[in-house]
């Protein structure tokens, strides 16, 4: 059968996008697979590699490469005033940018082929943060794609499917050789780094519905100076007040500290297992504060356990 061309704009054939009813994939495996992926979300992988320079594989190669073109494009245009007959226009939300790059990752873990995985998959995992934390969080999808690359990393550096423990396409002699230590380590780096960024992003966010409230107060010191002056220093008694209250509640010695310290000592005792600083966190954010915690956990595990034990190349 002819290899079909690949368009960004509608599903690519032989399966690496999946359509609503895929008849070119390889046999996958037994249906109970599906089953077994409900946190990732993922295609089951086709059975075997591409063929390294192969026609197909150039072709995903060529077709990645033009999606993240697409998505870099878009990215750039968010910042830009639009111009009537743009072909591509800037993303308006996370969500628009979440959904262009799960479906990368689909097709990428649908490849079954290591050579295409890793580095495209750095690469995502690198820009990702960046381009997300532009726009107001939707936690929802953000968190979908962080799930679907903790799989795949997982996964990949085990060289087996992390949950249900098959052999993934390219490891049938194991991972020596496929994912090297400058893969992991970069893996390492990439992964410390976008926690500690999507949790100073998530802590920065949740103060914004603040700020959102005393929109009156501003527009009030542009109608009159005196009035503004006045609103200002009511503001101003209401944010020391605030802190007060949230002083006294966790404080041993609060005379004897300055405000700031105080407020750093109110963050470090709020610290959880994942490191999320917030120290307005609420009882019924529980949920929220969990799915930070878990960015790239089962990663950091694989990790840990491989660089540590093995002599990698």
């Amino acid at each position: 059968m002819a290899d079909p061309s690949i368009s960004s704009s509608s599903a690519l054939s032989g399966g690496f996008l999946p359509p609503p009813q895929a008849t070119s994939l390889p046999s996958p495996a037994p249906s109970s697979s599906s089953t077994t992926r409900p946190a990732s979300g993922l295609p089951h992988p086709r059975a075997h590699p591409l063929r390294a320079g192969s026609a197909k594989e150039e072709k995903i190669r060529l077709y990645v490469e033009n999606q993240l073109m697409t998505i870099n494009r878009r990215y750039v245009k968010k910042f830009e005033v639009p111009r009537p007959g743009d072909e591509i226009l800037g993303y308006r939300s996370a969500g628009e940018l979440c959904k262009d790059v799960e479906e990368l990752l689909d097709v990428l873990w649908l490849s079954g082929t290591p050579s295409l995985q890793i580095p495209y998959l750095l690469n995502i995992a690198n820009d990702f943060p960046e381009w997300l934390t532009r726009f107001p969080p939707q936690p929802p999808v953000m968190f979908s794609v962080f799930r679907k690359l903790d799989y795949c990393f997982a996964s990949l550096l085990g060289g087996r499917d992390v949950d249900t423990r098959e052999p993934l396409p390219g490891f049938e002699n194991g991972v020596r050789g496929v994912m090297t230590k400058t893969h992991m380590v970069r893996c390492k780096s990439i992964v410390e780094q976008t926690r500690v960024l999507i949790v100073e992003y998530m802590s920065e966010q949740r103060e914004a519905p603040v700020v959102e409230m005393d929109d009156d107060d501003d527009d009030d010191d542009d109608d009159d100076d005196g009035d503004g002056e006045k609103d200002n220093e009511t503001e101003t008694d209401t944010e020391i007040g605030t802190e007060i209250d949230l002083d006294t509640e966790t404080e041993t010695d609060a005379d004897s500290m300055m405000q700031d310290s105080a407020t750093e000592d109110r963050m470090s005792s709020s610290r959880g297992r994942s490191g999320f600083i917030d120290p307005n966190w609420e009882e019924e954010d529980e949920d929220l504060y969990m799915d930070v915690a878990r960015i790239y956990e089962r990663t950091l595990v694989q990790l840990g356990d491989i660089l540590q034990t093995s002599n990698l190349p």
